[in-house]
């Protein structure tokens, strides 16, 4: 779209492909059901999982929960930038420790999301391509 002559940032133009990354089950379900009004949503249990679907499966964005203690979101997210670089990462997360930060000052986390996200956030992270 244009508005005032200048374009507008331009969404997926069709229903954007997400890989959610969460291993507790009742955050998985809900981020499902709030993305698939606007997204074709598929869950991972894990970043192994996740790594098995990405070669297969085209994916417009991977949401991934930090997963602490482990850096297992950072580390997936991290893979998911050197070998799917078109990829939106957006990272989701109760708190936003240093390490989220660096990734996303190194372009390696396009978005991060402190949970619980609010729906119209989740859905915009989805829908919009990465500013890169």
């Amino acid at each position: 779209g244009w508005t005032m002559g200048q374009p507008s940032p331009r969404p997926f133009l069709t229903r954007p492909k997400v890989l959610v990354v969460d291993d507790e089950p009742l955050v998985a379900r809900g981020l499902t059901r709030v993305l698939a009004q606007a997204a074709e949503v598929t869950h991972a249990i894990d970043a192994t999982t996740a790594l098995s679907m990405l070669p297969s499966r085209r994916f417009d964005t991977v949401v991934s929960d930090f997963q602490r203690p482990v850096l297992v979101g950072l580390s997936l997210l991290t893979e998911v930038a050197e070998r799917w670089p078109a990829v939106k990462r957006v990272l989701h997360s109760g708190a936003m420790p240093h390490e989220a930060k660096r990734a996303m000052a190194a372009g390696i986390v396009d978005e991060c999301l402190e949970k619980p996200a609010p729906r119209d956030v989740l859905v915009r992270a989805v829908s919009t391509p990465p500013k890169r």
